[in-house]
This record gives structure tokens, sequence and C-alpha cells, in this order.
């Protein structure tokens, strides 16, 4: 067994006729990507206490019937006569992840007993030491650094470290950083050791004994105030910038291979670039390119390395990768309206200037990024994100309105007619489905085809987004969807990068291409785009199977042009955001 998700999954589902009955003591049925898997395989899910009403279920809904689970949570002593017409497992922890202490690790989320699964544990390890090697590898807390320096203020840099994260910790570890702040902290420990408290007493720090001057903590407080999570951030939009841009310099050189520690720098860069070009202030500019341009540099090292594995994660609990948004979507919504709305080419600073608008007709705006397709091309990335899953490298994305139906016919059992799907272009506005419609896709060109037409760089097409976002309506028909009671999320295939096109391709080297990008081509085979790759080492490209594009910030062209395009993998190009208005 691979993992230990096929820990779980193999045992409970036999090659049987009869119904499954499992007791799930430690609650890892409850874990959502779990379920999908059982439900992917064939399995209808029923879930119940022990004692009677489990015994009800089983009789209802399960007796007699096969691919029928029921899910009993706690400890149960199943009767002898349902031994008999069912199969009867009951999950051991120890089977599971047999080196750690089962109540240690009770409660982690999906992603937190994905890492500790793939880390390598020799020895049994008890209850206090599997809660520090949790804290130690979930959090990256130095256990070993605290017991030679310990004081206040690397207490609230631990706790900083574990309550920043989305991931609530689980009750082992909270009872375990009550204990260590107690000493510092009295009866107001326990308290610390909730996120939202947590970040109040961080907002009233000069009113407290505290020294925020010590380094480790004044650099939690520094990231936390960036994210806005704490502190009332600078009104002062130039001293914002530059404050955002030191921020991004620091991370460059601390940051590693984790999905989640490059989604956490989206909302920065988004702010950043929406200040940088719509203060148009001389030398701001040049100080923005030079840190996203070291930014990307490290962010193809994890390209090289990790971004391929990234397709291989659940997308139910975080949309890691376009072609698992949708499946975010229909885990996120399970009883409403749904809205999806994929604006075409947005970068993230785009999407933080739509945001911004779109807060002032529905605050209840929250965020999430995404990982585009490699190449970023609208062939492909388009057609991923309406097809819930990799795209036909064979096909463009002109059947995507079809792909969106036959992902929710199948996912929910919907009819046609109660899915919808509108391209608006530009000059047009969309319309509020009809009442009986339950999904509805809708894709905006506009900004798409702004950026294709901006010559004159990142200033225009700052411009030209904030005027399509005003004269649009585009803000006012997602409140108008909320009103009418749909869940709405907003993403983008890609987003772009202003380029220099300073490789001219030469008559025998064109070949025929799925996209007008300027810094994409396919070729017939992997030994042409090999071959080419050679013979331009200079430049700057990589490829994919037959695809070649470009990592920095060239593109195919005559030498001293630019132009705002797509199709390569520089950071503003792959990731991309996804918005959820709720």
């Amino acid at each position: 067994m691979d993992n230990w998700v096929d820990r779980i999954i193999l045992p409970i589902t036999p090659a049987t006729q009869q119904p499954i009955v499992v007791v799930d003591s430690q609650g890892y049925l409850q874990i959502e990507e779990i379920q999908e898997r059982l439900r992917i395989l064939g399995y209808s899910l029923f879930f119940s206490e022990p004692g009677v009403p489990a015994r009800m279920v089983f009789e209802k809904d399960c007796r007699g019937k096969s691919l029928h689970i029921l899910i009993v949570s706690g400890r149960w002593n199943v009767q002898d006569d349902i031994r008999v017409s069912a199969f009867v497992r009951e999950l051991n922890p120890i089977e599971i992840f047999p080196n750690y202490d089962s109540k240690a690790v009770e409660g982690l989320s999906f992603n937190a007993l994905n890492t500790i699964d793939s880390r390598h544990v020799y020895s049994l390890l008890s209850y206090d030491d599997t809660v520090r090697f949790l804290l130690e590898n979930l959090y990256n807390v130095d256990l070993n650094a605290w017991n030679y320096s310990k004081s206040k203020e690397r207490m609230l840099d631990i706790l900083i470290s574990v309550f920043k994260n989305d991931d609530s910790p689980n009750k082992a570890i909270s009872v375990f950083l009550t204990n260590m702040a107690k000493p510092y902290f009295g009866s107001k420990a326990q308290e610390l050791c909730n996120r939202e408290k947590l970040f109040e007493f961080l907002n009233n720090l000069d009113e407290s004994n505290v020294d925020v001057t010590e380094p480790m903590l004044e650099k939690s407080l520094a990231d936390l105030k960036i994210k806005g999570l704490v502190g009332n951030v600078n009104t002062k939009a130039k001293e914002r910038a530059r404050d955002l841009i030191e921020y991004l310099r620091e991370k460059t050189k601390s940051i590693e291979n984790r999905y989640k520690e490059w989604f956490d720098l989206a909302p920065a860069i988004g702010e950043l670039g929406d200040l940088v070009y719509g203060l148009n202030i001389d030398g701001l500019e040049t100080e923005y390119c030079a840190a996203i341009d070291a930014l990307n540099n490290r962010f193809q090292i994890f390209r090289e390395n990790e971004y391929e594995k990234q397709f291989s994660y659940s997308g139910i609990r975080h949309p890691i990768t376009i072609d698992k948004v949708l499946d975010f979507v229909n885990a996120s919504s399970p009883i409403k309206k749904i809205a999806f709305i994929v604006i075409d080419g947005m970068n993230l600073w785009q999407w933080h200037m739509l945001k911004e608008s779109i807060k002032k007709v529905s605050p209840d705006v929250t965020e999430k990024a995404s990982f585009s397709w490699l190449p970023s091309i609208t062939a492909w990335a388009r057609q991923s994100v309406f097809r819930g899953e990799r795209p036909n490298l064979e096909e463009d994305n002109s059947k995507e309105d079809k792909h969106f139906k036959n992902y929710w016919m199948k996912k929910r059992s919907w009819q046609e007619y109660q899915i919808s799907f509108q391209k608006i272009n530009v000059a047009e506005s969309a319309e509020i489905p009809f009442s009986d419609v339950k999904v509805a896709g809708f894709v905006y060109n506009a900004l798409d085809s702004m950026m294709h037409g901006s010559i004159l760089g990142y200033r225009q097409l700052w411009q030209s987004t904030h005027l399509w976002i005003e004269q649009s309506g585009i803000c006012k028909f997602i409140g108008s969807l909320k009103e009418n009671g749909f869940d709405i999320y907003i993403t983008t295939d890609h987003g772009n990068v202003d380029a220099q096109l300073n490789l001219g391709v030469k008559a025998n080297e064109k070949q025929v291409s799925l996209s007008r990008s300027k810094r994409f081509m396919r070729f017939d085979t992997e030994d042409q785009a090999l071959a080419f790759i050679e013979n331009h080492s200079n430049q700057g490209l990589a490829k994919r199977e037959k695809s070649v594009y470009f990592v920095n910030n060239n593109g195919f062209g005559k030498s001293g042009e630019t132009e705002i395009t797509h199709g390569g993998s520089h950071i503003m190009e792959l990731m991309i955001p996804v918005g959820i208005v709720k």
C-alpha cells in the first residue's frame, strides 16, 4: 500500500456483494478527500453515531445492498447478526500511521496527514514525541532552539508560526502549546491558542509587556502585517508598495518548494502590482520588476522540480491546479446554485483591482490561488478549467461549453437545461440565468483582448483594466448573482507577462500553433523541441513534451519590441487567482 489513503481505502473495499460497515474511531472517513475517493469507486456512503442510530441506518439503507458503506463514528460493538450479513471492519490507527501515537494525530487535516505520511519515521514515537514531530514538520517550529532560548517573545513567535496557517492545529497540538505558554502568559495561554484571540492580542502589543523588536518576533509580525492579518494597513501607498517589495525580496531567499508557501504570496503580488502601475512613480516600477524577476527565478526551480506533482493532488479543499478548480467548487457549494466566472488572461494584480471593486457591492470576498496549465496557452488552460481535468493536447478550447456541461451532468446528475454557459465579449453584458439553472458558466474575453492590444505595456493595461471594471458592469452583475441565490467563483485560465520579443524564428523553424502566444511553440516531435532549445540555449527556453516555452520575460519576435502575452512558465502567467463570493 503506497500511502495512508490506500491504507484506509483498500481494507474497507473488498470484493464482496455484502454491505460494508466501518467503525471509524479516529474520524478518518469524515475527511472529504477520502469520501470522494470512495464515491469515485462507486460506493454510496451513510454516516451514523454508534448504537441504536447505527442499527437504524443499517436496516434502512444498507442491509442486503452491495457497494453501500455504513460509517460509524466512534466506538461500536457490532452485533452478531450484522457481522453475518455485512463485511465489518474497524479502522485501526496503528495500521494507518504505525509509528505515531494515535491520540496525537487525531483530528489532523488531510494536508497535515499527507505531510506526516511523507516523512520517514523508523521508530515508535510516544505521545509527546509525536506532538513535537508535528510542530517541527507541519509548522517549522524549531523546538531545539526553543530549549536554548525561552522567552515570552519566542513563545509568541511559535504561536504565530502555528496559527497563521489556514489549517487549525488539532487538540493535541493546542494542549501542548497551551502548556508551553502558561509560564509566560498564565491563564491567558489557552486563549492565545485560538487564532482569532491570538491576532486580537497581537493587535494590542503596544499595551503589553512584549519586546516587539526581538528579531524572530519582529519578522513574524511584519509577515502578518503584510498579509493584513494584524495591524493597520499602511495608508501611504508608496510606503506600502516598498514594504511589499521588501517582503517579496525576503521571501525569495527563504521560500521552499511547497505550493502553500507560493500561494501565500499571491495576495501580496497582486496588491503590489496594482499599487506600482496605479501610482506610476518613477523608480518604483524598476524596483518592482527586479523583485518579481528574482522571485520568478526562484519559482522556476519549483516549476522544474515540483510543478508536475501538484497535478496529482485533490482539489476538494484547495484548487491547487487549474484542472481541480471545478472539484473545489463542487465540494464547496453542495447545496446552493453556482456561478462560475472565468476572466480570460487575468493576472494577479488585475484580480486585486477587480476584488477591491467587488468588495464595494459584496464585502464577503475571499480568495485562493491555483496553478495554471503549462504551457499557459488559452487552448489548453481554458479547456482544462472547464473540463475539470487535464486538457486534450490535440484540441483547442472550442468545446468548453460542452465540457462544462458534461462535468456537472456527471458530478450532480443534472439535466442539460439546468446548466447554462455564456461567452461575454468586449462591450457585451452577461445575463442572469433562468430560475431553473443550477450552475452557470461565464467567460469574459475583454481583458485578454486588451492584453494583446496593449502596445504601451503594463501601465496601459492597468488603465484599460480599471476602465473595463467600471464600464463592464461585472461587479454589479456579481451582486445580482448573489441576490439570486448563487455562490460565485471567479478565476482565469492564465495570467500574463510583459515580454521582450528578442528571438526571431526562421521560416524552417516555425510550427503550426494552437495559440497566438509569443512565448510558446509546439513541434511535431520531442527531438525537434530539444534541438530548438539547443540552438537557442541562451534564451531561457524549456520544454514540456513537444512544447517549448520561455521561463523568463523573453518572447518570439523582432528584437526590441515588447508585448503583453502568455504561454510560458513565468510566475505571473502560472499563478492564478480563485475568488469566492458567498
